[in-house]
């Protein structure tokens, strides 16, 4: 099976100690079967590190530090199983952030999260995002697909494409064609579903309570990187659609995202990408990286 990968996604490189965002502190790592034997057979000083790291129970993972940080961190912002024992060494989770994956009938697709600074920085300022370019080739094979989202898909691009619409009239036609109105809940009660919400941060909670779902609201010069947001969201989520009732419940998911996202930057005055980043970065890894919350958002399209 060919894998296929938006344009842009070649560019991305790890920025490592330069980022101010690492994916190194905060998170609790699960370590995956294969990596767990492979650590039990390395050899070097720093094996015993990382063997006396894990917590096997309930799910083997690296025990954060107080701080938060993987223990693996050193003062620089490395990865010391990296310095010691080389890239190949990385558990599954640590070497794939911030790529996915989605199965389609045309083959697997891998992109890059919003949650990763540099990938962030990547998706924000390429106007690639409805190009796709063949990267590499897997065993693996998914068949009998019932459904395939990706016209559906390409329609959407090619609306958000569309030099001749201004922003608004592009989402008033998605929102029409496919019958998807946000305003079907107030935004009162949109907030009640953002307060229903698990997070990494309970002051986040606060931060997404900005929320409206007025399109006029936008401010022009957030328009361009709204769009880019919106088209990376459509890409990671519609493209899991299975069937055209799904194709509304993850059109209307991309549109809330992108509304809440727009109310966070417009709440915070953030305009210039260097202050839209970690914005994008928070509303990722509260909602997109939590599989429950995407879910409850879901749930209020079908």
């Amino acid at each position: 099976m060919e894998i296929y990968a938006p344009k842009y996604y070649l560019d991305f490189k790890c920025i490592a100690s330069n980022c101010k965002h690492s994916c190194c502190i905060g998170w609790e790592i699960d370590v995956d079967k294969k990596s767990l034997e492979k650590y039990a057979n390395l050899k070097g000083l720093y094996k015993e590190e990382i063997l006396k790291s894990i917590e096997h129970n309930p799910t083997p993972h690296f025990k954060l530090l107080k701080d938060k940080k993987c223990p693996h961190l050193d003062q620089k912002g490395l990865c010391k199983i990296i310095s010691n024992f080389g890239e190949d060494c990385l558990c599954d989770i640590c070497r794939e952030h911030p790529r996915f994956y989605n199965y389609t009938p045309l083959g697997l697709e891998v992109g890059l999260g919003l949650s990763c600074e540099e990938s962030c920085r990547i998706i924000l300022s390429s106007p690639f995002y409805d190009e796709f370019i063949k990267v590499g080739l897997t065993s693996e094979y998914e068949e009998d697909f019932e459904f395939n989202p990706l016209p559906i898909r390409n329609k959407i691009f090619a609306v958000l494409k569309d030099e001749k619409l201004s922003y608004k009239q592009k989402l008033v036609i998605l929102s029409t064609e496919f019958s998807v109105n946000l305003k079907e809940l107030s935004d009162c009660d949109w907030k009640d579903v953002l307060s229903s919400l698990e997070y990494l941060d309970e002051s986040h909670k606060e931060l997404f309570f900005n929320y409206s779902s007025t399109a006029s609201n936008t401010p022009e010069n957030l328009e361009i990187y709204l769009e880019r947001a919106l088209a990376y969201f459509v890409f990671r989520h519609l493209t899991k659609a299975q069937s055209e009732c799904e194709i509304k419940s993850y059109l209307g998911l991309c549109l809330f995202l992108e509304r809440l996202l727009c109310s966070v930057l417009r709440a915070r005055k953030a305009f210039l990408l260097n202050e839209i980043i970690p914005l994008a970065i928070t509303l990722s890894e509260e909602i997109e990286y939590n599989e429950d919350n995407v879910e409850s958002i879901l749930f209020q399209f079908i």
